[in-house]
């Protein structure tokens, strides 16, 4: 089990899956394989699930991503390196721009 596994069970509480993928437009197989460990949802899937359990998203995210950048420093080396391959230099430098106001 994962410590997002764990929260979003916690978040889901006395709901079922039926309930969860109603809501949020997510399989319940998928959200099965999510609170098991089984699969790593994206960050529009963690999006989703975060508008459904009406928490903000970086609550949630901050769960998923500590947890995998703590047990495999290597990734977030390379998520980064997905996030700048996916932006164009006028993007990135407005990007950068904002962070550094």
């Amino acid at each position: 089990m994962s410590r997002l596994g764990d929260r979003l069970k916690e978040l889901r509480g006395n709901l079922s899956l039926m309930d969860v993928e109603k809501g949020s437009g997510i399989p319940r197989f998928t959200i099965s394989r999510y609170e098991s460990g089984e699969n790593v949802p994206s960050p529009s899937k963690i999006k989703q699930l975060a508008a459904f359990f009406e928490i903000p998203y970086p609550e949630l995210r901050k769960t998923f991503y500590e947890e995998l950048f703590l047990t495999n420093p290597d990734e977030k080396e390379a998520m980064l390196a997905c996030v700048f391959e996916n932006l164009n230099k006028e993007e990135l430098l407005a990007r950068l721009h904002q962070m550094g106001q």
